[in-house]
């Protein structure tokens, strides 16, 4: 139908009969803020042709128990009500990209991907470990009548510049979705979503029954300490150093390594994460701490034959897309698990592991990842290869790529100077850094307090320790 006022006014009393019927039969009543919000949306989203460019766009903001994704659901419910089709579901990373997918059941893409972006090679001194990325691809947006973006803080200046320029051309409404208190893009002080929208909807109170988890309590105080600029939850941590409900939820403080250490080692041995590969996470600021963290697990888990990088059973973490004959074969933070490994000498006379994996989705693959021994004859071809990739452009990059994603690292290579020569591809997934984890929920977190700390940035500090603790859904268990 058309948007007008009527309309508009019809749709907005049928959302208020629909929450009265729940009421009724469900126990369940839309608060304050939640009815604003749904209200607000929809009367957006119905608006087709806004004559202000600032009306294509919209943020809901919200942190967890507020009820984010319960009216995402609705508004999308209120939308295919009124044959608005078209709505597609995003968000900055693969894994967050899952659960919106998830949670919504619809299909997902990565933002980068609704795009159209892919790593630029023709620019001058092309870096593959750190590239820039241009619109080379097609614009999946133009395909799109609501684009929801899900995990919106993690959107930078350019990024989100990119998505107006993008939603204007293509006339496509974009809803900004995120939590305020999370990890800012890198030297950003916050993401634009937040404070450069016209309509912004704020989500305040707390509604999800089960956060009666103390957790909760403990992230209303990191909320006030990121407004405030204060450390109350330091002094909050050392009152309450143990906080579980009932139902075994709730955090606790560990102040000895090792104990902390054996807690995660049972839980890693639990039936639970057989089942579950997101059941248990370790969590810190620093990749130093992550390395050392995993190189711990293997040693008590594998005892002297930690020295093979590789085993049956072990889970891996992508760490990069990495693609073969057009097909994606690892999704960056997605999880796989090893069927089985065998030592070889490949094609290019690198040493190392012909390995087949499996996806959380059951997809089995055979990649190889090189061994310490082949480490030196892999450079030597990798370096070759990018020279002439450099030198001659074009196809000599597809060249590049096909050798590099052949050849999979577990771990970064550095020359005698300390300077990268090459990025992992994949790494162990017994530890993952907060920037990482961003996106991700795990039944219970274990979290290097004291790493945290380490950030000389107070408020970047304040939100590492948000994110973290924000992202188990149970349980976490904190070294201090």
């Amino acid at each position: 139908m058309d948007f007008n006022k009527a309309n508009a006014d019809r749709l907005l009393e049928q959302i208020r009969n629909r929450s009265n019927q729940v009421k009724e039969e469900k126990s369940f009543q839309y608060n304050e803020g939640q009815t604003k919000a749904l209200e607000g949306l929809v009367k957006w989203a119905l608006d087709k042709n806004p004559d202000d460019d600032r009306d294509y766009f919209a943020t809901l903001i919200g942190y967890a128990g507020t009820g984010k994704t319960f009216i995402t659901l609705q508004l999308i419910k209120e939308l295919k009500k009124n044959k608005i089709w078209g709505i597609t579901v995003t968000a900055p990373t693969h894994k967050a990209k899952k659960i919106i997918a998830k949670v919504t059941e619809e299909d997902a893409a990565t933002i980068q991907g609704i795009l159209g972006l892919r790593p630029d090679t023709d620019i001058d001194n092309f870096n593959p470990n750190s590239p820039e990325f241009t619109q080379q691809g097609e614009i999946l947006m133009r395909y799109a009548r609501v684009l929801i973006i899900d995990e919106s803080s993690m959107l930078n200046k350019e990024l989100y510049k990119l998505i107006i320029e993008c939603a204007i051309k293509y006339k496509t409404k974009v809803l900004f979705i995120g939590d305020a208190k999370q990890i800012n893009p890198v030297n950003e002080a916050i993401s634009p979503v937040f404070n450069d929208v016209k309509n912004i909807y704020e989500l305040t109170e707390i509604v999800r029954q089960k956060d009666t988890n103390p957790i909760a309590e403990l992230l209303n105080v990191l909320r006030l300490d990121i407004d405030d600029s204060t450390s109350s939850y330091m002094e909050y941590l050392q009152q309450n150093p143990s906080q579980y409900n009932d139902k075994g939820e709730g955090y606790e403080v560990i102040t000895d390594h090792k104990e902390f250490l054996n807690r995660y080692l049972e839980h890693l041995a639990s039936e639970e994460y057989k089942e579950d590969q997101d059941y248990v996470k370790y969590t810190a600021w620093t990749n130093d701490s992550i390395n050392g963290f995993n190189k711990q697990v293997r040693l008590k888990v594998f005892k002297e034959d930690a020295i093979n990088p590789l085993f049956e059973g072990e889970i891996l973490m992508g760490y990069k897309m990495v693609n073969r004959n057009k097909d994606v074969i690892i999704l960056n933070s997605e999880d796989y698990i090893i069927k089985s490994v065998k030592p070889i000498t490949n094609v290019y006379s690198i040493r190392g592991y012909d390995v087949n994996i499996e996806s959380e989705t059951g997809r089995q693959e055979n990649i190889f990842i090189v061994g310490k021994e082949g480490y030196n004859q892999f450079i030597v071809e990798y370096n070759t290869k990018l020279s002439i990739a450099k030198a001659k452009k074009g196809h000599a990059w597809v060249e590049y790529y096909k050798f590099k994603n052949q050849n999979l690292l577990i771990e970064n290579l550095y020359d005698n100077q300390k300077k990268l020569i090459c990025n992992k591809d994949l790494d162990y997934a017994y530890g993952v850094s907060v920037h990482k984890c961003q996106g991700s929920t795990y039944n219970t977190i274990f979290v290097n307090g004291g790493n945290l700390n380490r950030n000389s940035n107070k408020i970047e500090k304040l939100r590492l320790w948000y994110v973290a603790l924000s992202r188990c859904s149970k349980k976490a268990v904190i070294l201090l």
